[in-house]
């Protein structure tokens, strides 16, 4: 991990634990995941919520972000993710929105609670992606686009043409969220995490039709 990044999430640590109501929800025990950063040019961010795996006994064994350095499932999620947009993992560069480990996965909080932390960890990875200008940005499930994009109806499938009548063949338009419509202040694609985006009828019949139109908007920009 550079060392640059190391610091200023360390210092973030040290900063919840002066917080009364929120150095509880922090496991301080473990350690921060590194970024996972692929050897070749860095041609897409992948961003995930926070490190915190509901199975408690896996947790310590992660040392990369997305358990990228293990060929798991997200790990070949991730990989035909890339395929359809015509790179390969060695130009991604995966992290978190959130850094630290919570005691229990975020959700099983209330929908405030990652909110509040909020504030300490955007400013770190606007900082952590300004690296990489121009690189597009997808987010992987609900939480962290819901954490990131301004608005009420920030929901990913949304982006993905929903509506009603998608059964019968009947879909909307897709989009992304614009960069003066989010907090990274970047364009942002949203993604369902890799359970909906492999096991959801509507996630897994438009999953490709949805990289076309990323990786089409990509090259025309």
């Amino acid at each position: 991990m550079e060392c640059f990044l190391s610091e200023r999430m360390e210092s973030v640590l040290k900063e919840l634990g002066n917080e009364p109501d929120l150095a509880p929800l922090v496991d301080f025990s473990l350690s921060i995941p590194s970024p996972f950063h692929g050897g070749g040019q860095i041609k897409l961010i992948v961003l995930g919520q926070d490190p915190t795996v509901h199975n408690a006994q896996s947790r310590s064994r992660i040392s990369t972000v997305l358990d990228l350095n293990c060929k798991g499932n997200l790990y070949k999620y991730l990989s035909q993710l890339c395929e359809g947009l015509g790179v390969k993992l060695d130009n991604v560069y995966a992290t978190n929105l959130f850094k630290n480990f919570f005691q229990i996965p975020p959700t099983k909080m209330q929908d405030t609670v990652c909110m509040q932390f909020l504030p300490f960890w955007l400013p770190v990875l606007k900082e952590e992606l300004g690296r990489f200008p121009d690189v597009p940005v997808i987010t992987l499930g609900q939480p962290v686009l819901k954490s990131l994009a301004f608005g009420t109806e920030c929901l990913v499938r949304s982006y993905w043409g929903y509506i009603k009548g998608w059964r019968e063949g009947v879909y909307g338009e897709f989009s992304f969220v614009p960069a003066n419509h989010n907090a990274l202040n970047r364009p942002i694609f949203p993604f369902p995490h890799q359970g909906n985006g492999t096991r959801t009828a509507f996630y897994r019949d438009n999953f490709e039709f949805y990289l076309k139109f990323m990786k089409g908007h990509i090259e025309e920009g």
